[in-house]
């Protein structure tokens, strides 16, 4: 949509949404395939001033979001604990479903690692933009300001993974029968944990037009990466100097 407020003032303001579904099966029934719902948003206004006939200032926001919801077949069953594995009622608890069985040379079933996966970011901008017109060049000079956030949460490996090599009977199915992995992991799911970080990236250029067959573009940019602030501070950090682990706090 786009408003003349005045003579010398334009107002613009753009919106998308975008929300796919992707599915991506697997190899048994029930069992390794994953549908995941995205949804993707973007808005914007900006305010184009006309200052005199070769100056103008344009100001933008900016918002966008991204979100993405995944989850597998199987998940609700608590497949790890009918079978009889031991010391998976609590981490298998929140998000039910098939474990990892990996025997070497065969096909297995397909734990779905970090599925359910929930994760949101959010980004936000403003930048604004000086355009000068001097004969043959056009000079743009502004600065770019960009909050970025996501948060997250998954299942982790909460359902394990067993995997059979055929250490103990000379063949990876035959372990797999007797039941005896030769390794076996697992890990609680994780809670909702994000991040925030600042870019701010201050610009100019000059669009010289040399001849009206050639026209350079000559610019430069700093982009600045301030450092990021992770929810429930869960960042942490090496000193070199004073040769410690530094784990991130309120006060950090």
């Amino acid at each position: 949509i786009d408003h003349r407020l005045t003579n010398s003032g334009l107002l613009k303001f753009t919106y998308m949404f975008l929300q796919p579904t992707v599915y991506v099966p697997g190899a048994f029934p029930g069992n390794g395939g994953v549908a995941t719902d995205l949804r993707h948003q973007s808005a914007g206004i900006s305010e184009v001033h006309t200052i005199t006939p070769n100056i103008v200032n344009e100001i933008t926001l900016g918002y966008a979001r991204i979100r993405s919801f995944g989850a597998q077949q199987g998940l609700g069953t608590n497949h790890t604990v009918q079978s009889g594995i031991g010391g998976f009622d609590v981490t298998s608890g929140t998000y039910p479903g098939f474990p990892g069985l990996t025997p070497s040379g065969f096909a297995g079933l397909n734990a779905n690692n970090f599925q359910p996966l929930r994760f949101r970011e959010n980004n936000y901008n403003l930048r604004d933009l000086l355009s000068i017109t001097r004969g043959r060049h056009t000079i743009d000079a502004g600065i770019d300001l960009t909050r970025h956030a996501n948060f997250t949460t998954n299942s982790a490996r909460s359902r394990g993974n067993f995997t059979f090599s055929g250490t103990y009977t000379g063949n990876a199915f035959g372990d797999f029968l007797l039941g005896i992995p030769f390794q076996g992991e697992r890990s609680f799911p994780r809670d909702l944990f994000g991040y925030y970080w600042t870019v701010v990236e201050p610009f100019i250029q000059d669009s010289w037009k040399v001849t009206p067959r050639l026209t350079l573009n000559m610019g430069l940019r700093y982009s600045l990466f301030r450092r990021p602030t992770a929810m429930h501070n869960v960042l942490s950090s090496v000193d070199p100097i004073a040769n410690r682990i530094v784990v991130a706090s309120d006060d950090q």
